[in-house]
């Protein structure tokens, strides 16, 4: 089995949608004729695509052994972030 490797895989964001895609395989061997001796375990090309929020942003990727990893990180403003509430006494009236 052919493991993928970085050049293999392509990545991007545009307009708040990632989009992870693989080409296919190239892995045909040719002889002197111009004849297919060889071609590789069938693997096909593939494309996800991601709706992200505005919030959201893409670090990084990794790829370590045919695990492809993508790093996002959800940004909350401080005016989403929860915070508490004071509770207050009423103030007695001294009459």
């Amino acid at each position: 089995m052919q493991v993928l490797q970085k050049k293999d895989i392509n990545i991007e964001l545009a307009d708040g949608v990632l989009s992870v895609s693989y080409d296919g395989p190239g892995t045909e061997v040719v002889n002197d004729n111009n004849e297919v001796v060889y071609q590789g375990i069938a693997q096909r090309a593939f494309k996800q695509q991601f709706t992200l929020s505005n919030d959201v942003v893409v670090q990084g990727a990794d790829l370590i052994n045919g695990l492809l990893t993508i790093n996002l990180e959800k940004i909350i403003p401080d005016e989403k972030k929860p915070r508490t509430i004071e509770i207050k006494t009423p103030k007695r009236i001294s009459g």
